[in-house]
């Protein structure tokens, strides 16, 4: 046919990794299911007390208080596995030390989504 043109083929979505590596997080807990537990409640408890001290920090251009929040809270997910907010964190850690907190709210919206969706994985764990 004249004028037509072959279409190339959609492109897949992107496939994000896993939010928690759930093998680090029953390495650091010897596979125990009261263990697990404990430090799922502690982890996510801590969590929901960090990103909204994160977001009034960075809000009122607290650089000091980013740097140790955001290090706090991802060295705390590093260590129990829950990989997707770590970056985030991390880069928080970053634009507190510099100063550069007005470009910050990108990366606490990333903060909260990885957040959102750590606690939804978590809540599919059998043995919680």
């Amino acid at each position: 046919l004249a004028g037509t043109t072959a279409s190339s083929p959609p492109e897949p979505a992107a496939v994000e990794p896993p939010p928690i590596d759930f093998d680090r997080l029953r390495e650091i807990t010897d596979h125990d299911p009261a263990l697990l537990k404990e430090v799922i409640e502690l982890y996510l408890a801590q969590a929901d007390e960090t990103i909204p001290a994160l977001a009034a920090a960075v809000q009122s251009g607290a650089g000091p208080a980013v740097v140790e929040l955001a290090h706090r809270l991802g060295g705390a997910s590093s260590t129990c596995g829950m990989t997707a907010i770590v970056a985030p964190l991390r880069e928080l850690e970053q634009m507190g030390a510099e100063g550069r907190l007005a470009e910050a709210r990108v990366a606490l919206e990333q903060a909260r989504r990885a957040q959102a969706r750590i606690r939804e994985s978590l809540q599919t764990l059998p043995s919680r």
